[in-house]
């Protein structure tokens, strides 16, 4: 699971972050205490982990954005993720979250050998 996590994070800055001005600070919360503090260190002791943080410590240092501050919340009140990711017909739906109401969606497009820019430094 924390690959993952880091993995959303990576693709959320580089899916939106575009549309920021450069050196945004940004503010990641997650239940994932790993996925933070390999964020934090730039560093994690697994080589798929530490892939993606490579590729966000690449983003820090071209000014992308700055991540200000990295908070964990605990698994049972991070509602936000329950909230999107299980939209009906789950049969617990959570209520959307009223922050993200008026959010445009944003295209992904496939990860393609582009998009891992730390190998080509």
């Amino acid at each position: 699971m924390t690959l993952w996590e880091a993995m959303a994070l990576l693709m959320a800055f580089r899916a939106w972050l575009t549309r920021f001005p450069l050196g945004l600070a940004v503010r990641i919360k997650s239940d994932s205490h790993i996925a933070l503090g390999a964020i934090l260190k730039l560093s994690s002791p697994s080589p798929l982990l530490n892939t993606v943080v490579r590729e966000i410590a690449l983003d820090l240092s071209s000014g992308s954005y700055d991540i200000s501050v990295l908070e964990h919340i605990p698994g049972v009140t991070n509602f936000f993720p329950d909230a999107l990711s299980r939209q009906p017909p789950c049969p617990d739906p959570k209520p959307f979250p009223v922050e993200l109401a008026t959010a445009n969606r944003a295209f992904i497009p496939a990860r393609t050998s582009d998009f891992w820019r730390a190998g080509k430094h």
